[in-house]
């Protein structure tokens, strides 16, 4: 096909976009219309320029002439650019971006470590609930116990035995408590009887604490300077249970 003919057909079409009046004073022409002619044969198409006057309002008819366009009102057609993003806006927005995640990210950290420590007391409450329980309700001595394995914390609740735990079956505390990421156990703040990093708490089977009372603590692993804690206590003989938080948990 004839590259020419192809070029007109599309000047053509794109002259069926939005026109400009001629009043325009873009335009400079007065008051007015362009329409383009049909005449495929020439080389890039009439222009019928129609003019009026201004005060009557009758329009003159000037003579066609040649041209290689049209007015038009289409950007894309004019040259413009395209709206967007200038490279400003991105680095504002990406400042922003920056701002609010450094204002966000320790709050979240910070909850999420809160959340750790609150999810081990819960586990060490209701391990040492089912073990009294189980206790009163089989009429013999219940253990439960813990201990930590430098990676995470576990325990276990069994009939008691001769030995310090040595039937335990061990579970996670936190099943999410894996790595290094999670809670650990306080040494220097757990006060229940213990033996090679386990430590115990048997109650009877009237439900009451057989032996010494004490409480276990919990603090976020690697981070021994940490003020956090949590730690759940027996506190009577009775069997009472209790859980505190961070000063309340230290001796």
């Amino acid at each position: 096909m004839d590259s020419s003919f192809v070029w007109r057909w599309l000047v053509r079409q794109s002259c069926t976009v939005e026109m400009l009046p001629v009043n325009n004073p873009v335009s400079g022409l007065g008051f007015g219309s362009v329409s383009v002619g049909d005449d495929l044969d020439s080389e890039l198409g009439s222009v019928a320029v129609t003019l009026g006057d201004e005060q009557s309002g009758h329009p003159t008819q000037e003579p066609s002439h040649s041209t290689s366009g049209c007015l038009l009102t289409d950007p894309l057609v004019l040259g413009e650019s395209a709206a967007g993003f200038t490279l400003l806006e991105l680095l504002m927005v990406a400042a922003l971006v920056g701002i609010l995640s450094a204002i966000a990210a320790p709050v979240w950290l910070s909850f999420a470590d809160n959340q750790r420590l609150s999810q081990a007391q819960d586990a060490a409450f209701r391990t040492m609930r089912i073990a009294q329980a189980r206790a009163r309700h089989n009429r013999r001595i219940w253990e439960v116990c813990f201990r930590d394995t430098g990676r995470s914390v576990e325990l276990a609740v069994q009939p008691a035995r001769t030995g310090f735990c040595d039937n335990a079956r061990w579970e996670p505390l936190l099943a999410e408590a894996t790595g290094t990421i999670g809670v650990a156990i306080d040494g220097d703040n757990s006060t229940l009887r213990s033996r090679s990093g386990v430590y115990r708490m048997q109650f009877q089977g009237s439900g009451w604490v057989n032996g010494q009372l004490g409480r276990v603590t919990f603090q976020l692993r690697d981070r021994g300077d940490d003020s956090r804690r949590s730690c759940v206590f027996v506190s009577t003989l009775l069997g009472a249970l209790r859980g505190d938080r961070d000063r309340a948990c230290l001796r």
